[in-house]
């Protein structure tokens, strides 16, 4: 076996360091600890990614793999979510319905829900926004409730882990498929935002991630009643995939088309019929969901823009008319992406790069962008030309400064220079491969 390079195995060393330190160290009000982590991580993660030699591979995915099961064991500390996400676990066992209630109103009812976990939550006063796959791994979680919160974390950590492994396999089968370098798999293997955000801090688009990858899986090897099931899962663990819907219906032909329409149907409503069991359930989703449209505001860029312009025009901030405005342009450009994709004929991967522009219609027109909800766009970039999407991942995890100022408020340079570059990439790669490349543009070239 021939030895592994001094500079390879010094930047695996670092990487795999700095991954465990983020996931077991700072706190999330840390960023004087998580900035030269995270910096520091994503220099070693660049390295390897390029200058990794294919003979290694095994070497480093070990590495990558080690990471994941290495920070199960940690609380995540630098998300709340996981609170709400316990709190919901525990209603199932009370027999109480997560949508019926908001915790303000049922704290301290039950040892279960008590003042200690209640206190740690982030939206006290409004119902729960997670759909059923989520809900069944939080019951999972909480099905041997005890005052140690860090056991139901580990619970949903490692079925997080699990998903994100799956998609592992599934990235390897897909990069054979398309005939593209194997060693593309690094760029999501090693991939800072992908381990901290969605296996140490449990956010659900690592599940997404591994139905979506099933679904285009599905669908190159012509199993249409398979890829419905699929991207229903998608939906039923976080209800966003739903915007690809169009696009795969169309993309598809023939009577797979109709197959991959029902199986979509009829999985999507058994697996919310448990959840929506009359329509004031039902009006409480809507109530949740309409935070995200109306409400919450976070790194947005083009709505910062026309906020701005809002409070000149009318003194005061208009995001519940710009909330839906963007949607409603979001949507339009979604379905824009589906026409196109029926009326015109492709080659190979070009459904995943559709995509990824269906995404960013709806990434860059939020309101709301955390870190972890651009992680989508990480796995389908590997079978493309463009690398913007990996540039942002690291851009976007510098939001945390925001949690460490007192009183809270987001830091605009942040906002402003992450997109600024993203903007500027995007054009760049557009430019130079076209927004509807036919072919990966790179062939097999290693993973640029």
């Amino acid at each position: 076996m021939n030895q592994l390079p001094l500079k390879e195995g010094i930047a695996g060393i670092i990487w795999f360091a700095s991954i465990l330190f983020l996931a077991w160290i700072p706190g999330q009000k840390d960023f004087h600890l998580i900035l030269p982590a995270l910096f520091v991580c994503f220099v070693a993660y660049a390295f390897l990614a390029k200058y990794g030699q294919e003979k290694y591979l095994r070497w480093t995915l070990f590495l990558a793999i080690l990471a994941r099961i290495l920070v199960i064991p940690s609380f995540p500390n630098l998300s709340d979510d996981i609170y709400r996400f316990i709190w919901d676990g525990r209603l199932w066992h009370l027999g109480i319905h997560p949508f019926s209630s908001v915790p303000s109103q049922i704290v301290g009812t039950n040892d279960l829900l008590s003042q200690n976990l209640y206190q740690h939550l982030n939206s006290k006063d409004y119902f729960s926004i997670y759909p059923p796959v989520a809900q069944f791994i939080f019951w999972i979680a909480t099905f041997l409730p005890s005052d140690n919160l860090l056991h139901e974390a580990i619970i949903m950590k490692s079925v997080h882990c699990l998903f994100d492994l799956g998609s592992l396999y599934l990235i390897q089968q897909l990069l054979r498929h398309f005939k593209l370098h194997k060693k593309r798999i690094l760029l999501y293997a090693l991939n800072p935002l992908i381990i901290i955000e969605l296996v140490s801090n449990i956010h659900h688009e690592g599940i997404v991630i591994f139905f979506l990858l099933l679904t285009i899986f599905s669908i190159v090897k012509k199993y249409h009643v398979y890829a419905g099931m699929a991207i229903s899962g998608a939906i039923a663990t976080k209800i966003l995939p739903l915007l690809f819907c169009p696009l795969l219906f169309f993309y598809v032909k023939g009577k797979g088309r109709w197959l991959f329409a029902f199986s979509v149907f009829l999985c999507t409503t058994v697996l919310f019929a448990p959840l929506i069991t009359s329509f004031d359930l039902l009006t409480n989703l809507g109530v949740s969901a309409d935070l995200y449209i109306r409400k919450f505001e976070f790194n947005a860029g083009i709505y910062y823009v026309l906020r701005e312009m809002g409070y000149l025009i009318k003194g005061y901030n208009t995001i519940h008319i710009l909330g839906p405005v963007l949607m409603s342009i979001s949507a339009l450009l979604i379905g824009f992406l589906a026409y196109i994709s029926n009326k015109r004929k492709f080659n190979r991967n070009i459904l995943i790069v559709i995509m990824i522009w269906s995404y960013l219609s709806y990434a860059l027109l939020s309101i709301t962008l955390h870190p972890w909800y651009i992680a989508v766009l990480i796995p389908l970039c590997l079978f493309t030309p463009y690398r913007t999407p990996l540039i942002w991942s690291g851009l976007i995890m510098l939001t945390y400064i925001n949690y460490s100022m007192v009183p809270y408020h987001e830091v605009m340079f942040i906002v402003i220079l992450e997109y600024i570059v993203v903007f500027s990439l995007f054009l760049y790669e557009i430019k130079k491969y076209g927004w509807l490349p036919a072919e990966s543009a790179e062939g097999t070239h290693p993973a640029r």
